[in-house]
């Protein structure tokens, strides 16, 4: 049995064909049979058929049409997707699977805004529709014109002057929004070099955040509550079509330091040293050496120091003690530790 598939996938037209043919009745060179559709697709010769042999057509479904008819010559031949006849030179031809576009519901989800087709209108799918008028924006914003499925689900397409039927029920509306929006940054004690850019567009292109410099310090990048930012990033996108004011913070490390950071036990006598600094707490990178200094109160000793790491209750002794001095040595663990003395009476 010989079976032919004729399709359109992303509205460009495919020909898919499977051929099988049974019987044989003597030695005859046979008749050409072709195969297409109405909506553009190539005509293709699918082969050479000898006389009494069965073929069967099967249209495949198309997206946004329902199949309506097989033709033969220009002559309806059938209504039936799947399509079978006994070959003779009479059938030999041009076989077109006839498709129809399905029609969709368009209505109006904004009574300020007018199509050239009537709220609640059956459109077919791919006709293009066009606005026809849309009520003024105040001064300062723009009208943005968008398409989802109705009732009100789903993603916002948005357009301008028309759009092509999908092929499913939609809602038109209309949204007005500033022509620009703010961009405020948080510098935390940083400031910017030269100018940088304080409100945008929703259709300007893609829009990277300038880099802001702080004294002793390095910027390790941008947070948001405007835009998903889990951890600082650097080089943080306002993306094409983003919309809405916006904030961002900037972050800092200290210069010459990594990401990793040692706190102190306040009790008074323990402290890091980071570069010739003290400081209570301070960040080191992974796998560097962190330095402590301890001055125990008069009349007692360093009797032990340990740091437990953030997330465990293990604790871990730091037994590197530069000899004659009241300074000890550790190499930072891949997380935040907090660091423990304890002393003894001499």
């Amino acid at each position: 049995m010989k079976k032919f598939l004729i399709g359109l996938i992303l509205s460009v037209v495919t020909l898919f064909s499977a051929v099988s043919l049974t019987g044989c009745s003597g030695i005859f060179s046979g008749y050409d049979v072709y195969v297409t559709n109405n909506l553009g697709a190539e005509t293709v010769l699918e082969g050479t058929y000898k006389n009494g042999r069965t073929v069967t057509l099967i249209a495949a479904p198309i997206k946004g049409h329902n199949f309506a008819q097989w033709e033969f010559n220009g002559v309806m031949v059938s209504t039936e997707r799947e399509f079978a006849f006994q070959m003779r030179k009479e059938l030999a031809g041009t076989y077109t699977a006839v498709y129809e576009a399905k029609t969709f519901t368009i209505g109006y989800g904004s009574d300020n805004i007018t199509l050239d087709v009537a709220s609640g209108s059956q459109v077919k799918y791919n006709t293009e529709v066009r606005v026809t008028w849309i009520y003024p924006p105040k001064e300062g914003f723009f009208a943005k014109t968008y398409y989802r499925g109705f009732p009100d689900i789903g993603t916002k397409y948005y357009f301008t002057d028309s759009f092509l039927v999908p092929d499913w029920n939609i809602s038109v509306y209309v949204d007005y929004v500033p022509e620009y929006y703010s961009i405020v940054y948080e510098l935390n004690g940083g400031r910017f070099e030269g100018d940088y850019k304080t409100k945008y567009k929703d259709t300007e292109s893609d829009f990277i955040l300038p880099t802001p410099i702080r004294d002793g310090y390095v910027f390790t990048g941008w947070t948001s509550t405007n835009i998903y930012t889990p951890t600082p990033i650097k080089n943080l996108v306002i993306p094409t079509g983003s919309m809405g004011d916006k904030t961002f913070y900037a972050n800092w490390r200290l210069e010459n330091t990594g990401e990793v950071r040692v706190t102190v036990a306040t009790n008074g006598y323990l402290a890091v040293e980071s570069h010739g600094q003290v400081f209570e707490y301070v960040d080191f990178e992974y796998g560097s050496t962190a330095r402590l200094i301890c001055n125990p109160r008069e009349g007692y000793k360093v009797s032990r120091i340990y740091y437990i790491m953030e997330g465990t209750t293990e604790e871990v002794d730091i037994v590197e003690h530069l000899e004659g001095t009241n300074i000890w040595e550790f190499v930072m663990p891949n997380g935040n530790v907090l660091v423990y003395a304890e002393t003894m009476p001499l």
